[in-house]
């Protein structure tokens, strides 16, 4: 997938308004702190879109979203106190406005599948280039979402069935 400009640079005209758009507020939810601050000086770096919080865990994801209602919250699945399709439920139980994008380095497909489960917007391995973060947190902020092709959720949804099977 190519990725698109990271930046929409405008000429002011001498005489002239010009509207200037409301940055997109993003939230980072990740367990570690590497992490976190290599998403927040990404995102920082683009024109329309600012970090207003990071959080740890679910409880400081939920504490932030109150806190700060951010559009955007871009969550790992792997949190120390709460799966994070559990979080993504609350957040749009509470705020369902907020768009979610997870950023996950889960591989299977049953994560997969329950985040969508879950309401997200937008899901993307954190192998992805920068560049796929940035266009899916314009793009879920648009109304659109960025999810994995058919072919992943087919795969999920035949190993669910197997997994319930079994059970």
């Amino acid at each position: 997938m190519a990725c698109a400009g990271a930046a929409i640079v405008a000429v002011p005209i001498p005489g002239k308004l010009r509207v200037v758009p409301r940055r997109t507020r993003v939230l980072t939810v990740d367990s570690q702190q590497l992490v976190q601050e290599g998403l927040a000086a990404t995102i920082n770096r683009e024109q329309d879109m600012t970090v207003v919080a990071t959080a740890s865990t679910g409880r400081e994801a939920l504490d932030d979203v109150r806190r700060y209602r951010p559009d955007v919250v871009t969550l790992d699945l792997s949190l120390p106190d709460m799966r994070g399709e559990t979080l993504a439920k609350r957040i749009l139980g509470e705020f369902p406005q907020t768009r979610i994008v997870v950023i996950t380095s889960a591989q299977g497909h049953i994560q997969a599948r329950r985040a969508l489960d879950a309401g997200i917007h937008g899901y993307l391995s954190k192998a992805a280039p920068v560049c796929e973060l940035v266009d899916a947190i314009r793009q879920v902020q648009a109304g659109e979402r960025m999810i994995p092709g058919p072919e992943l959720l087919q795969t999920a949804e035949r190993r669910l069935e197997t997994v319930q099977w079994k059970h």
